[in-house]
Order: C-alpha cells, then structure tokens, then sequence
C-alpha cells in the first residue's frame, strides 16, 4: 500500500467514526463493531506495511514521515484505541451512561491528530499537532462534567499551555529561526550540532516546554486529573498524551541533532548532563509521592511520572541501546499501565472506591486481579522475564556502559520503591475472607480486555527480539547487548 494513502486512513478513519459517534449510544454493539474494524484493519495494514522514512506532504505546512519511531507508535495508538472502546462498553454500561456518545466523539478525535502527531515529519508539524492534541484531550477530562472534573480540566489545560506558550512556542520559534525546519529524513544539521550550548538550550526547551514530559514543575497536572474516569486514564496513560513528548525528543535527537551530538552534550553537565539528575529527582520523588497516597488512580499516576523520566534519561544519554530501551519501555509501560487502569476502574465503577485500603478489603475475593495487579506492577518495575524487565535492563546496561551511575541509581531506587507500593495491594489477596462473599461481578467487557493486556504483555516478552530487529536492523551492536544482557 501506498504511503500516502496509509496515512490518510490512520488520521481519517477516526475522524469518521468521530462523526458516526451519534449512534453511539443507540446503537450500541453496531458501532462498537464498526469501532473495533477501523482500528484492527488499521493494525492489520501497519503490519503488511514496511518502514520507510518517504515524506508526504498533503499541505504546504504539514509533512508527515512513517520512521520506526512512527510505526511502533501507531500501531500501540491503534491497538489501545481497541481495546479502550471494548473495555469503555462494560464500564459505561455500569456508570456514565449518557455520556457514552460524547466519550467516542472525543475519543475519535483525540486518536486521529495523536496520529498525525506521531507521523510528524518536520518540527512545526509535530509542534502543531500536539498543541491540537492538547485541545482535543481537554473534554476528555472534563466527561463527568461535575465541579471536580471542572477543576482537573482548568489545570490540566493551564499547566499544559503554560509550558507550551513560556518554554515550548519560543523554543521551536528560534529553532526555526536559525537553522530552518529541515523534513527529519534530511539528516542531522551540521551546523546545530557545531553550536552545543543553543543545541543544549532546545533540548532543555523540548523536555520542560512540553509537559507531557511531567518534569518539573509541569508534573503535577497528571494525578490531579485522576477525576476522569478510566478510559480516559488508560488512554492518557498510553498514547494520547504522555507519549507525545519522548518521540518529539527522539525524533529530534535521531533526525536532526544526531545520536553522537546527543552523547556529547549529556556528558557535559552545563549542556544536557544536569537534566539527567532534575529527571532522576523527578522519578524518584514521585515514586515516594506514589508511596504515600492512598488513592490507587494517583498511585498509578505518580507511577508514570516516573517512567517517563527514566525514558527521557534514556534518550538523552543518546547511545543506541540506550535509545532502544527507552522506546521498549515507552511500549512496555503503556501495556501495563492501561490495564492498571483498567483494573483500577472496575474498583471504582462496580465497588465505587479507589482507595487502597478499602480495595485491600476487597482483594481476598478479587484474587485474579491481584495476580493482573502483580503481573503489570512487575513488568513496569523491571523484574525478570516480564515485559519491562527488558527495556529497564537494557537501559540500566547502557547507563552503567556509559559511566551515567547517577542514572543507574536514580532507575534502582525508584525501581526499589515502586515494590513497596506494588506488594501491599497484592498480599492483601492472601488474607482470609471476611463476612460474605462479595457478588459484585465484573462486566464481561472489562474481563477481556484485562486479560488482553495480559497476554500482550507475555507476548512482548515473547517476541522482543523481533520487535527489535524491525524497529532498529541496523542498530546490530544494540541487539549484541540485549542478548547479552539476558544471557543469550
């Protein structure tokens, strides 16, 4: 297939079934139908679709590029937006039953321009569409429309302008000033990479300046949004936000600056080499503040803050493994943070709690989703042979080949912490049950997507070293560490 036309169906398709969404609530299992054959179809084409860096241009200011970076995004955008509108049935069918219509509008529209996001080919291209990306996931969180959600939607929308208008706009603007917006498959700019302190100030610009990064002090917007409910958290989660910001980095650093200049500038500590340690802090404090709550939704929230940090360390230390293992993380962690979610929201619309203590309570009768809880907490902690245990492998391997030890540790403590507010929720399932057995059920939708995520994340451990070879074949030396590092 075409490339052009691929990505007219990848950010066009979802604008169609934003303007069907009208039978959304009428005519339920037909446009679930119809919204689960657009993404899966769109699934099926990425992966009879070969990675190329052609350039399309359908307007003179938009330019889009399917690079790895791009397919691997995709096709985790498409594959969420699935699994969200199945468990989205069972979940609204329990509460928020009229808004229904308005979360698949919504949600439509989200997919479509984080699409055209992630297909970004040149700077104004992505800068544009993840400024509408923003935009398009405010009424998301606003679905419940109550004081709370009202309040949530205010600060998302501030934190996320504020970084955008103060840090962001006038970072690109000078970026574009100097140097041009060269499309990201024209290679890296020798003159950007001769000039390291104005390249310096544009990486520091790209992390704080968006705050889908969550760094400091944009980092707050995510738990305070916990309100939303949870198929809005499992999509913020994974692709429609907190994504966004790692592929602009690391398209900015593969595309234009170049991995080598990348390397150079974050072992200078006055160039990039002092945002390694503001992001160690970040990941650390917010696994402590994950710790402390008892709010199982800001647990997790303060969880993602973490590990989108140690994915930005990542790609700022610029050496291919390091820069792979970050992009297996940002995977990883959006399987298994989604189904968290998904988790988190049967306690909080069957049992109507999100309070860990009371879930606790509960447990004893729930005890397979203690064994989801800890088969999602490990994968994102980096125990062996789950899914994340690769990624945080390789990137602790890399930090520690690069003499990056204050990274290694920030990644162990943190890695250390999210144990301790993982386990208690799980032994809580070995207690003895008390009083009546709980005869809540679970709606069958939430069951299987559940237990979807589950097995995509076994078979992510599975298929790791394929999904490897088509993301990166030329980084061989990168795929020598993997293999090394998992004893091969």
């Amino acid at each position: 297939m075409k490339i052009e036309i691929l990505i007219a169906l990848l950010t066009g398709s979802p604008l169609v079934l934003a303007l069907l969404s009208p039978l959304a609530s009428r005519f339920r299992i037909a446009y679930l139908a119809l919204g689960l054959l657009v993404p899966v179809l769109n699934v099926a084409l990425l992966l009879s679709t070969p990675i190329a860096n052609q350039l399309v241009a359908p307007a003179p200011f938009l330019t889009f590029i399917l690079d790895s970076y791009s397919w691997y995004l995709l096709f985790l955008i498409h594959s969420a937006w699935a699994i969200v509108q199945v468990y989205a049935q069972g979940y609204f069918h329990k509460t928020l039953c009229d808004r229904t219509r308005h979360f698949h509008l919504f949600l439509s529209i989200a997919i479509a321009i984080v699409s055209a996001n992630a297909l970004a080919g040149n700077m104004r291209t992505l800068v544009l569409f993840y400024l509408l990306g923003i935009g398009a996931t405010f009424p998301l969180i606003r679905l419940r429309h109550n004081v709370e959600s009202y309040r949530a939607g205010a600060i998302y929308l501030s934190m996320m302008l504020s970084a955008f208008a103060l840090i962001l706009l006038p970072t690109v603007g000078f970026y574009l000033y100097r140097y041009g917006d060269s499309p990201f498959n024209a290679g890296v700019q020798p003159a950007l990479a001769q000039e390291p302190l104005y390249a310096s100030l544009i990486i520091t610009g790209l992390i704080l300046g968006m705050a889908a990064n969550l760094v400091f002090p944009f980092e707050g917007w995510l738990p305070r949004t916990m309100i939303t409910p949870a198929p809005v958290t499992a999509l913020l989660h994974t692709v429609a936000v907190v994504n966004m910001g790692a592929i602009a980095l690391l398209k900015f650093s593969k595309h234009i600056l170049g991995t080598d200049v990348m390397h150079q500038l974050s072992h200078h500590f006055w160039h990039t080499g002092w945002l390694m340690y503001l992001l160690g802090i970040n990941a650390v404090v917010a696994a402590w503040r994950a710790l402390k709550t008892s709010n199982i939704k800001e647990r997790f929230s303060y969880s993602t803050v973490s590990q989108v940090s140690y994915i930005l360390t990542a790609i700022l230390i610029g050496t291919p493994a390091a820069m792979l293992g970050g992009m297996l993380h940002m995977m990883s962690h959006s399987i298994a943070k989604m189904c968290l979610f998904f988790v988190a929201g049967y306690f909080n619309s069957v049992h109507h709690t999100v309070n860990a203590p009371e879930i606790a309570r509960i447990m004893p009768h729930t005890r397979v989703l203690a064994a989801v809880i800890a088969i999602c907490g490990f994968s994102i902690i980096g125990f062996p042979l789950f899914a994340g245990y690769f990624s945080k492998d390789l990137m602790l391997i890399a930090e520690i080949q690069d003499h990056n030890y204050h990274s290694a540790a920030f990644l162990i403590v943190g890695s250390l912490i999210n144990i301790l507010y993982i386990l208690p929720i799980i032994r809580a399932a070995f207690r003895q049950r008390t009083g009546n057995r709980i005869g809540l059920s679970m709606p069958v939708s939430m069951g299987i997507t559940i237990a979807l995520c589950v097995l995509l994340i076994f078979a992510f451990s599975g298929y790791v070293y394929e999904i490897v070879r088509r993301m990166a074949p030329h980084m061989t030396r990168s795929l020598d560490e993997l293999t090394l590092a998992f004893g091969g």
